[in-house]
């Protein structure tokens, strides 16, 4: 499996770091993907949005991990993964915040939808 790995380290007071990722993974195709966006210093933001598009028997991995230590006040961290799944593909995601300021604006999410072979059908004959 291939596992692609990136960490933003926000290290300048007032940083800003907004970062798109897509994944689209077909037949046996496997992946793993791992973010991790660190905050060193007050006053940065970031927002990281990663998307999954998966069919066939495709498997995806997303680990997603927020750090935000004492120093690092004012902080605004945002992390969502959406993952759109074609029956049978497998998604698997973790994400985590580790924050320990506490004047933070933080969150993380994730959402997965999946469509069958008749859902898929419906949106064919609409378009």
């Amino acid at each position: 499996m291939d596992v692609a790995k990136l960490r933003m380290d926000l290290i300048g007071v007032n940083t800003e770091c907004h970062l798109s990722g897509l994944f689209s993974g077909i037949g046996k195709a496997r992946a793993e993907h791992r973010t991790h966006q660190h905050h060193g210093t007050p006053n940065g933001f970031s927002n990281l949005l990663f998307k999954t598009i998966l069919a066939g028997e495709s498997h995806s991995i997303y680990q997603g991990i927020i750090t935000v230590p004492q120093i690092a006040q004012k902080t605004d961290a945002y992390q969502t993964c959406r993952n759109l799944m074609l029956d049978p593909a497998r998604m698997r995601r973790n994400s985590q915040a580790r924050i320990i300021a506490d004047d933070v604006k933080c969150s993380h999410g994730a959402s997965i939808g999946t469509l069958n072979k008749s859902s898929c059908s419906i949106f064919r004959r609409a378009a």
